[in-house]
């Protein structure tokens, strides 16, 4: 994939090509917005051909997801995916197939999500050295539960990513939030990605919370 441009037209070329190992990011959109597929092709932007990708899916569905991430994913790539399916319709886990799935009834399941992430990162562990992890939308946790549970488990990712080298991605739709809320997730991460789209074009604008 060309890096200096994306499926819908719009630029990356105000992103970064590259961030350092560990890094993690916040992509805050205004709701509603079309392209559902930003996070994916983020992380596909920053992740190691090698690396397998770990997502967190609380809106859409697993197959969906997978279907999105074939579509983006860069044709050198080797990793394998793993799903955490948290978007509810009461679809079957299939932890042993091509992309091993564990589907949960919803997205206010914090601790069950968090031992889900656990398990399928031991599963993609024996085949690779780096994991990607993508939460596709943070807002769905946030609609169902506390701002504190779920920072705590954004915190968690993060802390864990910067152990092991690998790139964390999270989305949210900021419109549907405070300030105190952005604020505070803001805090958790290295930079945040505002986006903003007008018309046919989409804007990107970095914000970095931490020193890079």
């Amino acid at each position: 994939m060309d890096p200096a441009a994306d499926d819908d037209g719009g630029a990356l070329r105000d992103l970064p090509d590259e961030l350092p190992a560990g890094s993690s990011i916040l992509v805050a959109k205004p709701a509603p917005m079309d392209d559902r597929t930003l996070t994916l092709r983020l992380s596909d932007r920053y992740a190691d051909p090698a690396d397998c990708r770990l997502v967190l899916t609380t809106a859409v569905d697993a197959e969906r997801t997978i279907d999105q991430h074939r579509a983006v994913v860069d044709d050198s790539a080797s990793g394998r995916l793993a799903v955490v399916d948290a978007s509810g319709g009461n679809r079957p886990s299939a932890p042993f197939q091509e992309h091993p799935t564990v589907s949960l009834p919803n997205p206010s399941e914090l601790t069950r999500i968090v031992l889900a992430l656990q398990q399928l990162e031991s599963t993609l562990s024996r085949d690779c050295e780096t994991i990607d992890v993508v939460v596709r939308s943070l807002s769905p946790m946030l609609a169902e539960t506390r701002l504190e549970q779920v920072t705590r488990v954004v915190e968690q990712l993060v802390d864990r990513q910067r152990s092991t080298g690998g790139v964390a991605v999270f989305g949210i739709e900021y419109t549907r939030h405070d300030d105190r809320t952005m604020r505070r997730l803001a805090g958790l991460v290295d930079a945040v990605v505002w986006v903003e789209a007008t018309g046919d074009e989409t804007d990107f604008d970095v914000q970095w919370t931490r020193g890079r």
